[in-house]
This record gives C-alpha cells, sequence and structure tokens, in this order.
C-alpha cells in the first residue's frame, strides 16, 4: 500500500506540572472556579478504517473522513493520512467542521485501509464565574441576532412541532432569561431520560436522535440526551447545537476508545457558546452544576450539528450526525466500514504562540 503524508509541523514544550496534576483529578469532585488551573490533556489519536468489502463494478469512490474540531479548547497538529489515493482537507464555514476528502478510481472488489492520525491538546472549558454570575442576574433574555437562524430550525430528527413547542414551554415557564431557561431544560432532560448507555438498563434508544422517541420512551444515549437538550432550547428560541465526539478514558495512558459520546452548546450572548453535557450530569450528581457550563479535558470533540452536508458536497442526503467516515460508490451511499480509534497520552504541548505552517502536498512514501 502506498503512503501519503500530511503534516502540520509545530513546536512543542514540556507539559506544566499544574496541568498534568488537573487532569488526573478524580470525577467526583467538583472544581472551584478559581482554585487551578484549567485541566488539559494531550493525546495522539490513531484510527483505522477498514474497508473489507468493496463492490467489483465500483468505478468512482468519493471518501469524506470526519476531522477533530480546532477551537479555543482544542488544538490540534501533526496530522497524517495514510491511504492508497491523494487526499486534500476542507473545511464548512458555517459549523467549523474539518473533513479529509478523498477520491479513488476501479479496484476490482480489492479491499484497502485507511488510517489517520494527529495529535490533540484538550484543555478543559469553565466560564468565567463572573459571566455566569451576569448570566443569572439578566432579567430578561435578549434578541437573538439573525446570524444564529440556523441554531433556531428543525432537523430530521428533530421537528418543531407542536408537542416539542408546548413541552418546552411548560419546562421554562417563569424562567427570565437565556441563562434559566437553558438550566431548567437541561435539568428536565437529567431527570426525565434515563442513561441507555448505563449497564445496568436495557439499551433501547440507538443514539439516533429522534427526540420525539427518546422524550417518549424516557431513554436515551449521551448523544440522544444531547439532541433533546438541543430541540428543546430551539423550540424555546435559544440557539443551540449537539457536538459529538470521543470520551478519553481518565486515568489511563494508552488504550482502545470504543463509542463515541455526544454533549450540546447554546448560545448566551455575551459569552457566545456555552457547553452543556446531560449524559455526563446524569452520571454524576456530584457534578451536575459543574456539566451545565463547563467541560472536562476528557474529550476530543470531532464535528458539530446535524442535517450536514459535507466539503465538497456529497450526492446523497445530509448527514445526520457524523463521526467517522461517510463515502460512495458510483455517487451512491455505501455501508460504513468499521473504524477502530486508539490513543496514546503524550506529555508534550505546543508552544503557545506558535503558528502552524501550511500542510504539504501529499508526495508517495515507500
Amino acid at each position: 500500500m502506498r503512503r501519503f503524508v500530511f503534516a502540520l509541523l509545530i513546536a512543542a514544550v514540556p507539559m506544566a506540572a499544574a496541568a498534568r496534576q488537573a487532569r488526573s483529578a478524580p470525577d467526583t469532585a467538583p472544581i472551584p472556579p478559581d482554585a487551578q488551573p484549567p485541566a488539559a490533556r494531550v493525546v495522539s489519536i490513531s484510527i483505522l478504517y477498514s474497508f473489507g468489502s468493496i463492490p467489483k463494478n465500483l468505478q468512482t469512490m468519493d471518501l469524506w473522513f470526519s476531522m477533530p474540531l480546532e477551537d479555543d479548547t482544542q488544538k490540534i497538529q501533526n496530522k497524517f493520512s495514510y491511504s492508497p489515493y491523494p487526499s486534500r482537507f476542507s473545511q464548512d464555514p458555517l459549523t467549523g467542521n474539518n473533513y479529509m476528502y478523498m477520491e479513488g478510481g476501479p479496484r476490482g472488489g480489492v479491499p484497502m485501509q485507511v488510517r489517520l492520525s494527529f495529535d490533540a491538546q484538550r484543555i478543559e472549558s469553565r466560564m468565567a464565574p463572573s459571566a455566569v454570575a451576569a448570566a443569572k442576574t439578566e432579567t430578561s433574555a435578549p434578541p437573538v441576532p439573525a446570524s444564529m437562524s440556523r441554531w433556531l430550525g428543525a432537523v430530521a430528527g428533530a421537528p418543531l412541532d407542536e408537542a416539542l413547542t408546548s413541552r418546552a414551554g411548560g419546562v421554562v415557564a417563569g424562567k427570565r432569561n437565556t441563562w434559566e431557561k437553558a438550566r431548567a431544560i437541561y435539568d428536565h432532560i437529567i431527570a426525565n431520560i434515563h442513561d441507555s448507555e448505563h449497564p445496568e438498563l436495557p439499551t433501547e434508544a440507538a443514539g439516533g436522535g429522534n427526540v420525539a422517541a427518546t422524550l417518549k420512551s424516557q431513554r436515551g444515549t449521551s448523544v440522544d440526551m444531547a439532541a433533546a437538550f438541543v430541540a428543546l432550547c430551539r423550540a424555546a428560541g435559544i440557539p443551540a447545537r449537539t457536538v459529538i465526539g470521543f470520551k478519553l478514558p481518565q486515568r489511563m495512558r494508552q488504550g482502545m476508545i470504543a463509542g463515541h459520546h455526544g454533549w450540546a452548546e447554546f448560545w448566551l450572548e455575551g459569552s457566545g457558546w456555552v457547553p452543556v453535557d446531560p449524559a455526563e450530569g446524569k452520571r454524576n450528581a456530584a457534578r451536575r452544576d459543574y456539566y451545565f457550563g463547563s467541560l472536562d479535558a476528557d474529550r476530543l470533540a470531532i464535528t458539530r450539528d446535524r442535517d450536514l452536508t459535507l466539503v465538497p458536497p456529497q450526492k446523497g442526503t445530509p448527514l445526520n450526525f457524523f463521526i467517522g467516515v461517510y463515502w460512495e460508490g458510483n455517487r451512491q451511499a455505501m455501508p460504513e466500514p468499521p473504524m477502530q480509534v486508539e490513543f496514546t497520552e503524550l506529555d508534550m504541548v505546543p508552544a503557545p504562540n506558535t503558528i502552524p505552517l501550511a500542510p504539504r502536498a501529499p508526495r508517495p512514501q515507500g
């Protein structure tokens, strides 16, 4: 197999001891806002896709691979691709979602593998106490900017119908401002949705974000809980969006990552996007307040929002969620191949003010 390499070169310095100590702190104790610096984790991620069944009649192959998000809490460097075809990176300017796109020709049914790797630095997200205090004391919810219209609309799994609007109205009744309304919805999800990923509960929700089914069955995965939070926020006039990614195992320096994890963000005028993790709030009552407005560093964000049109656009319908690979053969959607995700803890972090170089053009490696 030929190997094509894409790299972002960047300097690195040792991780601060305080960040390492914060990262290893037990997840059962609340973190006082000003008691310690934000926790951080730096990991190397390797994702292997095995395309073991490729129809012999395929003349064209178009493949999109989800790449991790980059923002103030998550930095990515040293991206590599090992694959039989050249690739290129792209970004959706509205969502910030990053993709790697690949085109292939006839293979005669020969299987193939694609491996992606990158280094990720994840920093704990905590709202400043002053921002929280200001949000709580607002006497009303400010007007929603027109730029937030995308984050107020319906999606395929969560239509803004009368039942949802009525439920949202009941949940936020009597709440004065955006913070109080979003918190009421968060508490409502935790109180009314059982965690179907918990081993003691039967798994009834498929994690597809069908909000009506989740609210009716009162069971759901982390993705379902996040989707229900977002839908109720939008029905209440609060811009919100889902985020899907991976949870990094705690107190482990390397291993496999099984499954994916979902959380959410809502828009708070003056503060921006506020993170919320209903599933983690459900699972850890001691940190329920923490997961409304804060996120731990034990995660990796991959994509935002639902009903996604990729870059370049796919021929098929918009994707409900996207984590992994979506591919089309002869311009038709094909079954998703198995995905194997591994991580290794690193003791290096990027230098704080280093600007990465542009990716070099792909070239074959032996």
